[in-house]
């Protein structure tokens, strides 16, 4: 054999760490014109199907003449296929010749089948398996990439959570919610240019991030601000707008690692959770301190319910009737914070008190309240209407949530008929098993169950179909809407509600021709400062002394 030992061990060399063509090698080329190869491919099987392809050498001026296939099964349940193609005019191969051509066969089909698993492998790696996207390994090597280049400050890097995908899984099931997570990562990754560094990764569930050129970022951000997505599913097509909250970190050219970027992305990130109304939101020097402000917050709202400095308002719910007057049936409980001598909206401390594991206790401290005054109020000879008392859809999670209820009223020796429970509408959507379960729990103990707020989210009929309870507080939004199919819902919502037994409430109606409308269509019963706003004690009883007022 005229071929040194040291020119194959090259060239299996070569084939091991070739970059997708042999031409340039120098010992491959060598032996492949010894052997009067002139063309070399490739192809990868995955159960049957071709999923690669590609023309690895190619001598100069070829020909195709006979062609020789060697194939092999990798570990990774491919089949790897390669062609080797020689001269129409070649002679014919001579013992030590056929030895050479075997070894060279072995040599590219062994560095095919190297190659096939670093792909496959750095596909594990390097992306996410449910959505093609990249993942945070690649996520973190590519931002490596751009803060070792010269133009880091030219990117902004991201951290986003989709809002409330629960609802999907709840409204569609889980299989169309992660239909949707995979048309919204198709949509979104369209948005970003891998040829500029930009990309768009999946962290997990519905935790995404992004790096993109400043000039793009707009375009990003709008798309992620309300991405209106459609999906196919047992041939019926179903939209859903998603939502998401993002945090922002420009790249600057002193940043060094990625956890320079994505820490305070993520601390801006949770600070849009924290302030209402702020979905997108830039780090700056004065996140962590805000962040910081909002722990003290949590823990000054924990102290303020030990020392209880919140008080309890009860805001009237009245019928209207046709003679001008308006009479008291229910009324709602509603918390309220005196706090360094100012009354504290809470608008202000709910959303905290959520995000801070907290709203449960403020809940049940309103109710404690709420049985006791209706306690007094009997004892001094006064006639109470039924007092309702809210519960987030975090209490719907809460181990024995009824017995615990219906033990608070009993300890003050009160009738269950005497409270109300409000669930949001929102409790529907996300946690309707233990809604359900509840609901129908409190109704059988005497406690009527009210869904609030309905029409402020995404409404479903589910609810008025499958879950027991006894009344119905309409939206503001929706008794207020311009929107003129709004009347031929509300309308219809009203006397479906009528039909099967529940009372509806409107609330927060705020003028004259709102108030007829909803009359015109059957319900009479509302709660607004209209009619009368939320009260502390002191004017309350007035109200129960008098229950029907002019207005």
């Amino acid at each position: 054999m005229s071929t040194y030992y040291k020119d194959i061990y090259k060239l299996i060399t070569e084939c091991e760490s070739f970059n997708g063509s042999l031409t340039d090698q120098e010992a491959s080329s060598a032996i492949a014109d010894k052997l009067e190869i002139c063309r070399v491919t490739y192809r990868i099987f995955s159960e049957g199907v071709m999923t690669d392809s590609a023309v690895i050498y190619t001598a100069p001026g070829a020909k195709l003449g006979d062609s020789y296939d060697f194939s092999r099964d990798t570990t990774d349940t491919k089949v790897v296929t390669i062609r080797i193609y020689r001269f129409p005019e070649a002679k014919e191969l001579d013992h030590d010749d056929k030895i050479l051509f075997n070894i060279f066969a072995e040599a590219v089909i062994s560095g095919v089948c190297v190659r096939n698993l670093i792909t496959s492998y750095e596909n594990v790696l390097y992306h996410d398996f449910q959505t093609g996207l990249t993942n945070y390994n690649f996520y973190t090597k590519n931002l490596m990439r751009i803060l070792n280049g010269k133009n880091a400050d030219d990117y902004t890097a991201g951290f986003l959570n989709i809002k409330n995908f629960k609802t999907i899984n709840k409204l569609f099931g889980a299989d169309v919610g992660d239909l949707f997570i995979k048309q919204y990562s198709l949509e979104a990754s369209i948005k970003v240019d891998p040829e500029k560094l930009e990309c768009f990764s999946r962290f997990g569930g519905d935790n995404f991030a992004f790096i993109i050129l400043n000039s793009n970022l707009d375009r990003l951000l709008e798309f992620l601000k309300e991405a209106r997505i459609t999906v196919t599913h047992r041939e019926d097509i179903l939209e859903y707008t998603i939502n998401s909250r993002v945090g922002l970190v420009k790249l600057e050219n002193s940043m060094t690692n990625p956890n320079e970027i994505l820490t305070p992305a993520t601390a801006a990130f949770a600070l849009t959770r924290q302030i209402p109304g702020t979905d997108v939101l830039y780090y700056s020097e004065n996140t962590n301190s805000m962040l910081s402000d909002q722990l003290n917050y949590a823990e000054e709202i924990r102290k303020a319910l030990a020392e209880e400095k919140f008080l309890i308002y009860f805001q009237p719910v009245v019928k209207s009737n046709n003679n001008g007057t308006v009479t008291m049936i229910t009324a709602e409980a509603l918390i309220r914070w005196r706090r360094e001598n100012q009354m504290v909206n809470p608008i202000s401390f709910i959303p905290v008190a959520e995000k801070h594991n907290i709203i449960s206790k403020i809940d049940f401290y309103v109710l404690e309240k709420t049985c006791a005054k209706i306690k007094d109020w009997i004892d001094s000879g006064l006639t109470p209407v039924p007092v309702s008392v809210n519960f987030s859809k975090s209490d719907l999670l809460i181990s024995g949530l009824t017995e615990k209820i219906i033990s608070t009223i009993d300890k003050y020796g009160i009738d269950h008929s005497l409270i109300c429970v409000e669930f949001p509408e929102a409790g529907f959507h996300e946690e309707f098993e233990a809604l359900c379960y509840a609901s129908e729990n409190l109704i059988k103990s005497g406690i009527n169950v009210i869904i609030d707020n309905f029409g402020s989210g995404y409404s479903s009929l589910q609810l008025l179909l499958n879950l027991n309870f006894n009344y119905l507080k309409i939206d503001s939004s929706f008794m207020n809407s311009k929107n003129p199919k709004s009347e031929y819902i509300i309308e219809s919502m009203i006397k479906i509600a009528d039909k099967i037994g529940i009372i509806t409430v409107c609330e927060g109606v705020s003028s004259e021709s709102t108030i007829r409308r909803a009359m015109k269509f059957g319900c009479n019963i509302f709660q607004t400062e209209h009619f009368e706003k939320a009260l502390s004690e002191r004017y309350f009883i007035n109200h129960l002394k008098n229950p029907t007022w002019k207005v």
